[in-house]
């Protein structure tokens, strides 16, 4: 099956830190307070974005979450922070433009292998979330994820606002997020948690990204996007020409939302601009994988066949780790959870890392299993014996992208 790419591809704008960087910014400084202080240089710069062609601007509230504050040492009010970093963008793109506003990863470690609970995370994601909402943006970009965690815990925030949500991953030169997450794992965990589009940024756009997008696209049901870097040291930079050349490329894998992260600057949106204009979009195909993928982790994603052997079942506790990988020894096909209650859920969550299989939740708890799908770092299934009526099982899987098998 072949699937067309939207009618209008989407030009974004360009980097903002390195330029801002070339306007007198510290190194090292907070980004967010320092335009507040100096809103014209951003401003210029977003015109300049805007004459280049771009169609959507992100307002500068990259680091404007309390937990990205808080490491710099700062108290100052998410809501009026985000409110005011709007403000400025808004006025600089008048009418002729989309806003959106960016969020980021906050740089903190979740459980197990941090103190921070999953949830605290989602909380920190849903006040910026609904602060850039009252600010009036557009949609919502959650943009340079480096985990799956991350990445689940900001759209299960931003999508509350009711806004469209891009997420996009930036991957290193193995193909890997820096908390060693797939991106094909968190495409299809994205898109089934209802992204409006899943892509990659910040990554060097001469490094594989070519590769990786001609390998989500036969799975993607959403558009993808591309925001890559020009190069990611002042050293060496693709010029604007060179620039737009390995965007082509992905252009031609599949990509459809296009712009450009650290080094890019107006003269590169210029060029893309150029580049999506004469582009013929109609003569891309993307030929369907006949092999849907069904359930993920964080490093990887599972295809079931037709027939497949679930594990007994596994009830949960502390530690869950020689249970684990006695399952994973035997050579079943999915691991099969039984969650009585949320506790159980977190802690099956706290162990979930150690599984390499795919992971079906049972359980004749809605509560229980809200929570076990929440928690779960991935794209569940969902045991259709477990024994609760099947719209609340049909329900659940539609809220957190999960599969009723």
């Amino acid at each position: 099956m072949n699937t067309p790419p939207p009618r209008r591809p989407l030009l974004l704008d360009g980097a903002t830190g390195t330029n801002l960087l070339q306007q007198g910014m510290p190194p090292g400084a907070c980004t967010e307070t320092w335009v507040l202080d100096h809103p014209r240089a951003l401003q210029d710069l977003q015109r300049a974005y805007l004459e280049a062609g771009s169609d959507l601007l992100l307002a500068p509230t990259f680091g404007a979450n309390r937990l990205r504050l808080r490491q710099q040492g700062l108290s100052l009010p998410v809501i009026e922070l985000n409110e005011r970093l709007v403000a400025l963008t808004r006025e600089a793109a008048g009418s002729r433009c989309l806003v959106a506003g960016d969020i980021s990863a906050t740089g903190e470690q979740v459980e197990p292998f941090g103190d921070l609970p999953f949830l605290e995370l989602v909380d920190c994601f849903a006040e910026q979330a609904f602060a850039l909402k009252r600010a009036g943006v557009d949609l919502i970009v959650c943009e340079t994820m480096t985990s799956l965690t991350e990445c689940r815990a900001a759209l299960l925030a931003a999508r509350e606002t009711g806004l469209p949500v891009y997420v996009s991953v930036t991957v290193d030169d193995s193909g890997r997020t820096p908390q060693e997450a797939d991106p094909m794992a968190v495409l299809i965990t994205m898109q089934g948690l209802g992204a409006s589009a899943f892509g990659i940024n910040c990554s060097d756009s001469s490094q594989g990204l070519e590769e990786q997008f001609l390998r989500l696209a036969p799975q993607a049901n959403i558009p993808l996007l591309a925001k890559p870097s020009a190069g990611l040291s002042p050293d060496r930079v693709l010029s604007p020409r060179e620039f737009a050349r390995t965007m082509e490329r992905l252009l031609l894998a599949g990509v459809t939302i296009a712009g450009g992260c650290c080094q890019t600057t107006p003269a590169h949106i210029r060029e893309l601009r150029r580049l999506l204009d004469s582009f013929d979009f109609s003569a891309v195909r993307i030929e369907r994988d006949e092999h849907e993928i069904t359930a993920a982790c964080d490093a990887q994603s599972f295809s079931l066949e037709e027939e497949f052997e679930f594990s007994d079942e596994l009830r949960c506790s502390l530690d869950m780790s020689d249970e684990i990988l006695e399952i994973e020894d035997r050579g079943e096909d999915v691991l099969l959870v039984r969650v009585h209650t949320a506790e159980d859920a977190h802690f099956f969550a706290l162990n979930a890392h150690m599984a390499r299989l795919p992971v079906a939740f049972v359980s004749d708890s809605e509560e229980a299993l809200e929570m076990a799908l929440v928690l779960y770092n991935g794209r569940a299934i969902i045991d259709s014996m477990s024994d609760l009526p099947r719209e609340i099982l049909e329900r659940l899987a539609m809220g957190y992208g999960a599969t009723v098998i």
